[in-house]
This record gives structure tokens, sequence and C-alpha cells, in this order.
């Protein structure tokens, strides 16, 4: 598996020349490579609910966990989401057009 790691705040002109950096800088920035793990464990579930609470009206709502981890460092993978919520509630017009009434990211 191939991943971005944090390899912590360094000085960007070790790895770039004054012209190619775009602004000019003389504090630290966070340096990400690319590397092979060969031991990454990513597993996770989704559980989804959808109810008709009334006539014309219908929650929806997902809870997604995952767990994530570098077997070799003991550490969590780098952009690799732990759990997230989502929420929807919509009703029906008398156009029978469906209508969001509330979408929610969590």
């Amino acid at each position: 598996m191939i991943t971005p790691i944090d390899h912590g705040l360094e000085d960007p002109t070790l790895y770039f020349s004054p012209e190619q950096i775009l602004f000019v800088t003389d504090s630290l920035v966070y340096i990400y490579r690319r590397e092979n793990i060969y031991r990454g464990l990513v597993g996770g579930s989704e559980i989804k609910m959808l109810w008709d609470i009334y006539p014309g009206y219908t929650f929806e709502g997902s809870f997604t966990g995952t767990h994530n981890k570098n077997k070799d460092t003991g550490k969590s993978l780098s952009y690799y989401p732990d759990n997230s919520l989502y929420l929807n509630l919509k009703a029906n017009n008398t156009l029978r057009k469906v209508w969001q009434l509330m979408e929610m990211w969590v």
C-alpha cells in the first residue's frame, strides 16, 4: 500500500531552490512523502437506515467507521477517515417532487 506519510516540519529550501518556491518563507513546512507500507491495515463498516416517519416524510441516516494502522510503527495512516455521520430529511410536496429539507455531514 502506498500512502502519504507525515515526516514533520522541515525547511522547504532543502528540497526546492528559491526560484521554485512561490512565496517567501522563513518558516518550516510540513513534508509528506509517499511511501510503501508493507503491513498496512485498513478496515471498516457502515450502517444505513431509511425510515418513513410520516406519509411524505423520509429520514435517512448512516454511520461509517473505519480503522487504519501501520502495523510496523503502530501509528494511524494519514488521509484515511476515522468516522463519519450522515443525516438527511426529505419531504414530498403537492407536485410530488422530492424536496430536501436538511442535509448534514459531520
